[in-house]
Parts: structure tokens; sequence; C-alpha cells
């Protein structure tokens, strides 16, 4: 080959990877079997077949974005992730998000928050400490960092976004408008993360969700109730983090070592 028709070859697959770079992220209507998932496009991160878990393959920067668009104001929803894996003190992990119409190219360089990735909203922590970036601005620190284990959720209702850690709010409300994808930025090389089965796409679901579990800080409302049927019996309300239930809540696995406990939907009198 000749250095010229060399030369050619470069220079068709640079355009074609900056045209790839610059076309918008996939929509796809949000299921509540699968809930949540992340389009999996990014050179440094692999994702699950499933498209629900991620690991950070290289130290550089990316963020992951859903397939699934949600807006604001709007229906009431939830986003949750596990950090599995958190292995350098240097890298940090972000949740938040970002507009519906981002840009591959921006999500391939930029973590959220930052001032080169538009109208995106991060919550940012390394090991020990976190803080609230909204377009490059620090919007102030909140202490206490995230570790591995640590259960990261936002919160999206008519009123506003917030964010929970392990359950209980942190930082401020945002008011939003407009439409969205949830967003997950990795990196740091070996950093996992996955969602959580636990999602919203009503405000009921979300009340549920946020009382057992995922955010103790809503009231002492009690579990859903559900009038018994001869012909499906008892089941139980499927909302422990610890505890998985079947599809059709008759059969409950123990995922992980700790106390908790499972009551039906239906109510008996004495």
């Amino acid at each position: 080959m000749s250095a010229e028709a060399l030369l050619r070859l470069m220079t068709a697959v640079i355009q074609q990877s900056e045209s790839s770079d610059d076309e918008r992220y996939p929509t796809q209507d949000y299921d509540p079997a699968t809930g949540y998932t992340f389009v999996d496009c990014m050179r440094s991160i692999d994702c699950d077949e499933s498209g629900t878990a991620a690991l950070c393959k290289k130290s550089r920067k990316a963020t992951l974005l859903t397939r699934q668009v949600f807006t604001c104001p709007g229906t009431a929803e939830l986003f949750c992730i596990r950090v599995e894996r958190l292995p350098s003190r240097e890298h940090q992990i972000c949740i938040g998000v970002a507009q519906a119409s981002t840009t591959k190219k921006v999500g391939r360089h930029y973590p959220l928050g930052d001032r080169a990735f538009p109208v995106s909203l991060g919550y940012a922590c390394r090991v020990g400490i976190s803080a609230m970036f909204n377009e490059g601005n620090d919007a102030g620190g909140l202490g206490m960092g995230w570790a591995q284990g640590t259960t990261l959720a936002i919160r999206v209702t008519p009123e506003g976004l917030s964010f929970l850690r392990d359950g209980q709010a942190v930082g401020s409300s945002f008011t939003l408008k407009g439409r969205f994808r949830f967003a997950v930025s990795l990196c740091g090389e070996g950093q996992v993360v996955r969602i959580c089965k636990a999602q919203a796409s009503s405000s009921e679901h979300l009340l549920i969700d946020l009382l057992h579990g995922l955010a103790a800080t809503e009231g002492d409302e009690g579990y859903p109730i559900q009038d018994y049927e001869p012909a499906k019996g008892y089941t139980f309300v499927d909302c422990m983090r610890s505890i998985d239930c079947d599809q059709t809540d008759t059969v409950a696995v123990c995922k992980e070592s700790r106390d908790a406990t499972l009551l039906t939907r239906q109510v008996f009198t004495c």
C-alpha cells in the first residue's frame, strides 16, 4: 500500500471515529422488568450483558449514561447503584444526571459535573470525602466518602432531585427542567458498580423503596396493603436489600447475612 493510500485510510478511520463520538446515545423505553441499563459504548469501561454492571478497565475519565430517559418535572423516579469495588483512593466515582441529548464524545472524555460536560450534575467521591459538582462549580463538600458496598441513589420527584447514601439524604435538592438520563462516571482502573434491582417509575413504588432499606427518612408509613385473594394466597412485599423474592412473591432467598424481615401484603384482623 502506498503512503498516499495509507494516509487516506487513516484519515477515513479518524473521521469515522469522530463521527461516532458526535452521535447521541440511543434511547430505550423504561421496562420495569429490567429497570435502568447503561449504554455500553465507552472504550475504558466494560458493561456486562445485562447493561447493569460496569468495570473500569483503564484509569481515565469517562461517563456511562442510561438508555432510558426521564422528564423533569414529571413522574417520580429512583436510580440506585452499589459500589462493588473501589480499589484506589486517588480516583473518584460519580453518580448523577446528564441532559438526554449528551453526545458520546462528551461521555468518553469528561466526568459528570465537569465544566466541559454541559447540563450535568454529579455527586462525586474519593475514598474518605465527597462533594457535589454542577458544570464545573463545586456545590460543597459532603464529608464522609464512599467505600465498597456503599449504596448510592438519586431520587427524582416533581419537587426536584436529591441524593441518598446508604439510605440517608445528603446535600441539597436541585430543581431540573427538561429530559435527562441517569449517569455514572468511572475514572480509576478496577472500579466496579452495579445498578441495584430496586427501581421506581411511580410515586407509590418510590415511596415503598425509600421506606424499606433505601431511604428510611420519609416517615413511619407502613407496608403496602393488598386484599387477600384465595387464588393467590399470601404474598411477600419484596423490598429488602438483603432478600430477593421470586416473581410471585412467594419464595424468598437471603442474599446477605444480616437481620431483615419480610411481611405479607395481606392483613388479617384478630
